[in-house]
């Protein structure tokens, strides 16, 4: 078999030899094309030109070599992150998996050495294009509070979700479409087992199914509840885990989970007080992270103080205004997105592989601390070099939202420019 030159092959997606699967799970909700090596023919469409290998994995290293032969560049990943091992363990996050710094570090280093080497960092954007950030607004509700959901239903956006108990009788809100539910679930939702829970929680979605107002996904109330599995909440119906006191979002990567389950996790913030309304939704949108946002049913003002919120975020032109369950469905189809990224004589091409899941797609193509967002198209998209609007980030994470939030300044040595658009060595 002759080797190509490296110059004849696309620059991404990534190539990966027998890694373990909790980078290729990372590389997946970070966004960046990253595919397996090919076991009978590597020079396949599709084949980028660099190969992340394990070297403390022997069948890592023998697809490396192959690789190189081949005309690939290889990258060991124990060179960019010693302690990848971490990232096969669930981080301490009560229900999901929190991406760990361990996280951000991997990802920074091999974004330098993707970069030092000639080649591109670009990554499937946390958004539908052309938005920059996320919104979604949402009410917790408890036996007492939920007295007042027709009222505040009525006063807020048809986006909010809100959060009743799974005990609730939805036959008073059947009337009020459209509306999205979501259910609250504390200590004395979950039962002795989870065979019994799931039983006990089956008969209450028959309730609300006839109603037509099902849930969407679930707010854990209390993180010593015992959730069943993943699966079979997916099974249930429910596509999403709201948990509050966190600033930002978890993308679901669970360990030996099924593959086909796109679970997603979701940290929401507390309603801050009015006069930090506009000061957290820039903080947020600037640095490309979504704004979840909850509030209790009980709190005085609560609908004054959401449609407020509202408004006051409403000044971020390209923030997207969604609910919690349009979030879920949004990145569980993100994660079949694949694409490629070809670089030519002037310019580079953005196209997609395979079948493209319905959405308005985009791409973030990076140089240093700069990027430019693209849509994402079948047909592909050629971009002149000096066509590409390119924007100064000093506060956005090349990695995007689903790793923890870093100083870009001195941890993605970020070299800021006086002038939008030149690029960053």
């Amino acid at each position: 078999m002759s080797s190509l030159p490296a110059d004849s092959l696309p620059e991404l997606p990534l190539m990966l030899a027998d890694l373990p699967r909790g980078v290729e799970r990372l590389l997946r909700d970070a966004g960046v094309p990253a595919v397996a090596l090919p076991s009978q023919e590597l020079l396949t469409p599709g084949t980028g030109r660099f190969a992340l290998f394990d070297s403390s994995r022997r069948a890592s290293v023998a697809q490396a070599q192959v690789a190189r032969r081949l005309g690939l560049a290889p990258i060991d990943l124990r060179d960019l992150c010693p302690r990848c091992d971490e990232l096969e363990s669930v981080a301490p996050v009560p229900h999901g998996h929190g991406w760990s710094a361990t996280s951000s570090s991997l990802l920074r280093e091999l974004k330098l050495a993707l970069e030092s080497r000639g080649g591109i960092w670009a990554r499937l954007a946390d958004f539908p294009f052309p938005f920059q950030s996320a919104l979604c607004l949402s009410v917790e509700y408890d036996d007492v509070s939920v007295t007042r959901l027709p009222e505040l239903r009525s006063a807020l956006s048809t986006e909010t979700t809100h959060f009743v108990p799974s005990r609730f009788r939805p036959d008073s809100v059947a009337g009020l479409q459209p509306i999205e539910i979501g259910w609250r679930i504390g200590p004395e939702d979950c039962l002795s087992s989870s065979r019994r829970t799931v039983s006990h929680w089956k008969t209450r979605l028959e309730r609300f199914e006839t109603s037509l107002v099902a849930p969407s996904g679930i707010l854990l109330a209390d993180p010593a509840c015992k959730l069943p599995a993943t699966s079979s909440l997916w099974e249930l119906g429910l596509r999403y885990l709201a948990q509050p006191h966190s600033a930002s979002p978890r993308i679901g990567a669970f360990p030996g989970g099924n593959p086909a389950v796109h679970w997603v996790d979701a940290g929401l913030s507390w309603l801050p007080p009015r006069d930090r309304f506009l000061e957290w939704v820039a903080e947020h949108y600037h640095s490309g992270q979504p704004l979840f946002v909850i509030v209790k049913a009980d709190r005085i003002g609560a609908a004054e103080d959401l449609s407020r919120f509202h408004r006051d975020a409403e000044r971020c032109s390209l923030l997207w205004q969604t609910s919690l369950a349009k979030w879920s469905k949004f990145w569980s189809a993100r994660r079949q997105v694949r694409f490629e990224v070809t670089r030519q004589a002037d310019g580079v091409l953005i196209q997609a592989i395979g079948d493209l899941p319905n959405g308005a797609w985009g791409v973030e193509l990076w140089r240093g601390g700069h990027f430019a967002t693209l849509p994402l198209r079948l047909s592909g998209m050629r971009v002149a070099d000096e066509g590409l609007p390119y924007l100064l980030a000093p506060h956005r994470n090349p990695a995007g939202c689903a790793v923890p939030g870093v100083d870009l300044k001195s941890v993605w040595n970020f070299k800021p420019q006086s002038s939008v658009g030149t690029a960053v060595g």
